[in-house]
């Protein structure tokens, strides 16, 4: 799901196990603005694709709790998927090991 650049949609989440010092070198300010709370760490970040966004976050490599918007959480399960499609053989079994990448 791509968004006009003229749209900005904020994201909120929790970042959940990690510190802020963690989370302050991996996450550009120029992206979002973090904040410590009794929760874990609040992101806000606006972007004009949740597609970006998603990617982002899952490599920042962390639990998180996505607070909004709700169009996020599906963008992360077409992730999921997606990643789950590219490592297995369409039968849910793992593909393969290749002996050419040794």
């Amino acid at each position: 799901m791509t968004y006009s650049p003229v749209t900005r949609l904020l994201t909120l989440l929790d970042l959940l196990q990690a510190s802020l010092e963690q989370i302050r070198e991996a996450v550009p300010a120029t992206f979002a603005s973090l904040e410590e709370t009794p929760a874990g760490i609040l992101l806000r970040a606006y972007d004009d694709d949740l597609q970006h966004t998603a990617r982002f976050l899952v490599s920042l490599g962390c639990p998180f709790r996505v607070l909004q918007p709700p169009e996020l959480v599906e963008e992360l399960r077409v992730l999921a998927r997606t990643l789950l499609d590219m490592t297995t053989s369409g039968t849910g079994d793992p593909v393969p090991f290749d002996p050419r990448f040794e």
